[in-house]
């Protein structure tokens, strides 16, 4: 019995170690620590949004600054170069904004699901969408692109 114990808490540590490290790699910054162009392209982008936190972390290699912003009543996240070159901005939205042709996909490949978040993704000029479906006790997150084709499908919450 005290074997499995020991066991139990060896696995619990094993795998609560792994869940650190996973989000090891996004570290908050404080906004006076965020390079000045980076700041300066945000606020070039959104010159009347307020800047509420900063992240990065190093992706293949690169430092990505993500800066989480107040646009009037819309939450924002911009993902930028330490050159300040805008990677992606992700924009809640209104479930009721999104194109029919998303709502039409998740209505086909979840019939009796409701759509409870979206987001719009835009990457350079490539617009795609991001929404949590709930599923019956079940929430799934799909990617879907500008034509209604679903990119991703994977529980909510999980990466």
């Amino acid at each position: 019995m005290r074997k499995h114990i020991v066991l139990g808490f060896v696995a619990l540590f094993g795998l609560s170690s792994l869940a650190i490290s996973a989000f090891a790699d996004e570290e908050k910054i404080a906004l006076d620590k965020v390079p000045a162009a980076v700041k300066e392209a945000v606020k070039k982008k959104f010159p009347k949004a307020e800047m509420k936190e900063a992240a990065k972390e190093v992706e293949n290699g690169k430092t990505v600054y993500e800066i989480s912003i107040k646009d009037g009543e819309t939450a924002i996240d911009v993902s930028l170069s330490d050159e300040g070159k805008i990677l992606a901005i992700e924009k809640e939205m209104a479930v009721a904004d999104l194109p029919a042709v998303v709502k039409d996909a998740v209505k086909t490949k979840y019939a009796e699901g409701m759509i409870t978040k979206a987001e719009e993704i835009t990457k350079e000029e490539t617009v795609s969408y991001e929404v949590i479906v709930k599923n019956g006790d079940k929430n799934r997150e799909l990617g879907i692109d500008a034509k209604g084709k679903i990119t991703s499908d994977e529980e909510a919450g999980k990466d």
